[in-house]
């Protein structure tokens, strides 16, 4: 009899688990950085954009009072990534391929995201995509 109830219990917490889990995993993050992007969409030009030696990349920055948006190229048709830091918190949307392939979010002077979200290689450019504002400019 304590076995099936032990049993039982285990059962249980299992389930919870899982429950629990699968909250989690179907958590989605809210990203601030489409948001903060439209403040500067009409001023991205590559030609302003400062060359950094060190990583053979070119970067734009636009600084506001509280936060830094950055927009960061390989070369000139090559956008590489965008970054929104607010605080601590660091957003980052990568792209590959003139594609947006992932967003992560980071604590600033932490080495891994606590929350990434991959972007399936033939998903549609939504309004998260870069590309999607830059097509009509």
């Amino acid at each position: 009899m304590e076995v099936i109830l032990k049993f039982q219990y285990v059962i249980v917490i299992k389930s919870l688990v899982l429950i629990l889990f699968g909250c989690q995993t179907s958590k989605k993050e809210i990203f601030e950085l489409p948001e903060v992007r439209k403040n500067y969409i009409q001023k991205i030009e590559f030609k302003e954009a400062e060359f950094d030696i060190d990583t053979k990349s070119y970067h734009l920055y636009f600084s506001a009072e509280d936060y830094v948006y950055t927009i960061s190229w390989r070369k000139k048709d090559s956008l590489i990534a965008e970054s929104y830091r607010k605080g601590r918190v660091i957003e980052i949307f990568t792209y590959e391929q003139n594609k947006l392939s992932s967003k992560t979010k980071s604590r600033r002077g932490e080495f891994n995201p606590f929350y990434k979200e991959d972007i399936a290689d033939n998903a549609e450019q939504t309004e998260d995509s870069i590309f999607y504002y830059l097509k009509n400019k």
